[in-house]
């Protein structure tokens, strides 16, 4: 795998088509593996999921995949994947008539549907598809896309239906690990933590954080969780606190204010790992995280 990374901003402005949001000069190397995007539309999510899958052309700066402007090549777009905020899928009988015609050009690979938890869409007429089930197709075609370059998901878990969450989830894995940049970009911070290893935060359109799987430096060794409500945190305390990956684990109810939840570990992105997991066990959400050297 090489070490350059597949997509990279360079002071990168842009509106998405719907005007909700914007990016205004965003600078950033996108490496291999699953990287989040916290942030609502307004934010500019919206934005920078049609500007890296090429349908919006940027302002000023520039987006690069593989060092081409995904908007200039269809080449560069055909390597893709991409699920936008609006389903975009292409005028045919049938989903089943779209997935074979995918399979004749080699664009797709495998039974996506049938893997992925939507195989109840497969024999439905295009037309008749709500927009969940839409925008299920289009997250199904997008992760069987052949040696993607990057994949580009907004709200994967957000009117999309039907789906299954951990077949999702392991097929982003595994394409990150081919490779290929994943960007999901959504506004539900549990969601960036169960399914990325790197979250990047956006606010009014700008990058204000960035990190592995947190907001702190590599040299940080204490993850730290902010939950609302301290039942919810003692559970995930106590879930945390059986895995031995994690050498610490420490809870902490505020006077006023989430309850907060901090791990200790050597390996920080590999406690990352397994707090994704039980976060995502336990069912709680998490309001925000961040890695540090104390509580505070």
């Amino acid at each position: 795998m090489s070490d350059q990374a597949p997509v990279s901003f360079a002071r990168l402005h842009g509106r998405d088509a719907q005007d909700l949001g914007a990016l205004h000069g965003v600078t950033l190397l996108v490496h291999a593996g699953v990287h989040a995007f916290v942030g609502a539309p307004a934010d500019g999510t919206a934005a920078l999921c049609e500007l890296v899958s090429g349908r919006r052309k940027p302002r000023t700066g520039a987006v690069l995949v593989h060092g081409r402007e995904p908007f200039r090549s269809p080449r560069t777009r055909a390597r893709i994947g991409s699920l936008l905020a609006r389903p975009e899928l292409p005028d045919m009988p049938t989903v089943a008539h779209l997935l074979a015609m995918l399979a004749r050009l080699k664009r797709i690979e495998g039974e996506p549907l049938h893997e992925l938890g939507a195989s109840t869409l497969v024999d439905r007429k295009l037309r008749s598809l709500a927009t969940r089930e839409a925008r299920a197709v289009e997250l199904c075609i997008a992760l069987a896309l052949v040696e993607p370059a990057a994949l580009v998901i907004f709200e994967p878990f957000t009117e999309c239906a039907p789906i299954d969450r951990a077949a999702v989830r392991e097929r982003l894995v595994r394409r990150a690990a081919s490779g290929a940049a994943v960007i999901i970009a959504t506004s539900a911070r549990s969601d960036a933590v169960e399914l990325s290893g790197s979250i990047h935060v956006l606010e009014g359109g700008r990058l204000v954080s960035s990190g592995p799987c947190g907001w702190g430096g590599p040299d940080k060794r204490e993850l730290c969780m902010w939950l609302e409500g301290s039942t919810a945190a003692r559970r995930l305390a106590a879930a945390l606190g059986e895995r031995s990956e994690l050498s610490a684990v420490r809870f902490q109810e505020q006077r006023e204010g989430p309850a907060l939840v901090a791990v200790q570990a050597d390996d920080l992105e590999a406690a990352a790992v397994v707090v994704a997991e039980v976060v995502a066990s336990q069912g709680v959400a998490v309001g925000a995280l961040r890695t540090t050297l104390e509580l505070r």
